[in-house]
């Protein structure tokens, strides 16, 4: 990962802004970073990749795992129904819409940003779940349960989700993020709360990967705030694929 940083930071001096939400994994070589979507920005970054047309309000998320640099496109907002899922290759498209339409069944959910890739087939749409009352909170948990199944998440990884969510606040606000691949859904849901902190996190990791590997969590987590010097922890996600689950800190860089 080492290797990967240098163009990483110069991004980051390039952007000049007073602010940074960087992402990072506490049980994987993650990290993903949100810059501006500039062209001496992308310059830096991928300098053989086109500007292209920007969508409204955009960022370049910069995705590193291990040695390997992904970059994605991301327009914040909501869009129109017709248009959540055309951030995605055309043969992806309507199966990815369908397999997750139960996450939109409750009545405030939103798309809040989606991102495309821009080094590979992949998309992702965030969908915003407002504070719930008990009624819709069951909805939402049963759709998630849904949703989970028909993109390929074990049973057992999504009830690791449903211990989590208990303990971060049930009926809280939450994001959950969807991806697709190049023909379809991706196995993978990510579940994003706020008004969290650095205790949160580390729970996080015993419950998703228990004592030991928490452990380590604990120790990139306190690695990040002690060397960052972060302006506290913005929110913690819970990452669940079909192969694993990964917990992650966001926190804002000054």
């Amino acid at each position: 990962m080492t290797n990967v940083m240098r163009p990483l930071l110069r991004a980051v001096e390039v952007a000049d802004e007073e602010r940074h939400f960087l992402e990072v994994s506490a049980l994987a070589r993650r990290l993903t970073l949100l810059v501006p979507y500039r062209a001496e920005v992308l310059a830096e970054l991928a300098p053989d990749l086109p500007f292209q047309a920007p969508p409204p309000r955009p960022l370049l998320e910069v995705f590193v795992e291990g040695d390997r640099v992904d970059l994605g496109l991301v327009g914040v907002g909501d869009v129109p129904e017709e248009r959540r899922f055309d951030v995605a290759a055309e043969p992806a498209r309507a199966a990815w819409a369908e397999a997750v339409a139960p996450l939109f069944g409750t009545p405030d959910a939103r798309v809040t940003s989606r991102c495309r890739y821009l080094t590979r087939q992949r998309a992702t749409v965030d969908v915003l779940h407002a504070a719930r009352a008990s009624d819709a909170e069951d909805r939402f948990v049963a759709a998630v349960t849904d949703v989970a199944s028909r993109i390929g998440i074990p049973r057992t990884r999504c009830e690791l989700w449903t211990s989590a969510h208990q303990a971060l606040g049930a009926g809280a606000p939450v994001v959950v993020t969807t991806a697709s691949a190049e023909d379809g859904p991706a196995p993978e849901l990510a579940f994003m709360y706020g008004k969290t902190d650095w205790d949160d996190a580390v729970r996080l990791c015993q419950i998703v990967a228990g004592e030991d590997a928490a452990r380590g969590g604990a120790a990139v987590l306190g690695t990040l705030a002690a060397t960052l010097h972060p302006e506290g922890l913005s929110s913690v996600q819970l990452a669940l694929r079909a192969d694993g689950a990964d917990v992650v800190a966001v926190v804002k860089l000054r």
